[in-house]
């Protein structure tokens, strides 16, 4: 089994709502798709200034970017906006996640071990 080469720096644990595989029936019999949650755990590090106050920026909130740990990649479900509970550093938020291009030359090399994940966190506390 392939691990990340950032699994002992992971300071990140996020909990993504996917489709599950089972469909339940509400009052009217409608079809409900029930959701499962995945965990995944990365490496976030804040990009640039973001933790820095600007004049008229939302101090509650800064964009990150890093790596994932486990799993190695994302599956196709979860795509840009979606959002996650998080903890980062023991600290609670919501992540929304980011569009995101993988390097070509990792991508093509095949290389799964330096997926970058990103996003804005908004801190709950």
């Amino acid at each position: 089994m392939t691990t990340s080469p950032f699994a002992n720096f992971a300071n990140a644990v996020l909990e993504f709502l996917v489709p599950g595989d089972r469909v339940i029936l509400d009052e009217f019999d409608n079809p409900i798709l029930v959701t499962d949650t995945l965990e995944v755990t990365a490496l976030l590090k804040p990009l640039g200034d973001s933790l820095k106050p600007q004049p008229g920026v939302d101090i509650n909130q800064g964009e990150f970017s890093g790596y994932l740990v486990n799993p190695l990649e994302l599956p196709k479900t979860i795509a840009s906006g979606s959002k996650a509970k998080i903890v980062l550093n023991g600290r609670e938020g919501e992540f929304t996640l980011k569009p995101n291009f993988p390097n070509p030359f990792v991508a093509g090399a095949g290389i799964k071990e330096l997926t970058v994940i990103k996003g804005v966190v908004r801190w709950l506390n």
